[in-house]
């Protein structure tokens, strides 16, 4: 008999798998967003799992890993998308408690619910590819009756221009030639569509630059942070950070003055703007007031 399960957000996944794949039938589950391909033990055969990945809003390396350990449990473990697994990639979910905290009730009812049929598919309205990219995907959501959302990684796809682009069996592009095209994606009776672009070129090196206006009295003896991007004193009230990066590289978007001091908006919400940076790009944001989480809104 299972009970429990054991859940970890970040790298606490790592530790999750560890137990549960040390002692699987205390585990009635796992779920986790940092776990890798070579951390999958025959062991997880019987153990049933839900995978929450940040995706593009946490930077693809972030989320491939946790595609690829999925893609291997479904050809290598005998694991189905949807029943035993439950993969979620959000192209714009920050890499925070605040994106992780509405998918607990997901991965519950993944694991210890009862069976609901999928009413709802939907793929990515748009995609912008460069030649030479490996790493994009339709990522088509299907969303159960219970609310429970997840990625159909077993689908059926078919291209309008395969000379454009060609799509894996599990929803991965592989731009051909420049030009645009059609994808349908159909699974659980449903259907939903996507267009991809190819471009002829991309930049390899993007130049992204944040510029973040302050409120009155924030200190210029520190910088302020965009992610991992430092933003300097631009003149009164005013930071600015540039940075040339890898195309796809992907920023969580929260904007602090450091750990522990978030900025907020006049909602009271977080400023949060998750991005990937495929071409050069500029990002005005304002911040409202300077919070500690640990004081309460």
């Amino acid at each position: 008999m299972r009970c429990g399960t054991r859940e970890g957000r970040d790298t606490g996944g790592v530790p999750a798998l560890g137990v549960g794949s040390a002692v699987p039938q205390s585990a009635g589950g796992l779920a986790g967003d940092q776990l890798r391909g070579e951390q999958v033990v025959p062991d997880l055969a019987a153990v049933p799992l839900q995978l929450a990945p940040q995706g593009l809003g946490d930077g693809r390396a972030q989320a491939r890993p946790a595609r690829e350990l999925a893609i291997q449990l479904l050809d290598e473990a005998g694991y189905t998308s949807g029943a035993d697994l439950l993969y979620y990639e959000d192209p714009e979910a920050p890499h925070h408690e605040d994106a992780w905290r509405p998918r607990s009730r997901h991965a519950l009812l993944h694991l210890f619910g009862g069976p609901s049929p999928v009413v709802s598919l939907t793929a990515a309205a748009h995609l912008r590819l460069a030649p030479g990219e490996t790493w994009s995907a339709v990522n088509p959501a299907a969303v159960r009756a219970d609310g429970v959302r997840y990625t159909a990684l077993e689908a059926d796809y078919r291209v309008e221009r395969p000379e454009v682009v060609a799509v894996s069996p599990h929803g991965l592009l592989r731009p051909l030639a420049a030009g645009r095209t059609a994808v349908t994606v159909r699974a659980h009776g449903l259907s939903g569509h996507c267009e991809v672009e190819v471009a002829p070129e991309l930049p390899a090196r993007p130049v992204l630059e944040v510029v973040v206006t302050v409120p009155d009295g924030t200190p210029h003896d520190t910088p302020v942070m965009y992610g991992p991007l430092p933003c300097r004193p631009d003149g009164p009230g005013r930071f600015r950070g540039r940075i040339a990066v890898p195309r796809g590289t992907g920023f969580d978007g929260g904007v602090s003055r450091g750990w522990g001091l978030d900025a907020v908006d006049e909602d009271g919400l977080r400023v949060m703007h998750p991005l990937t940076v495929n071409r050069d790009t500029r990002l005005d944001l304002t911040v409202d007031r300077w919070h500690r989480p640990a004081d309460g809104i």
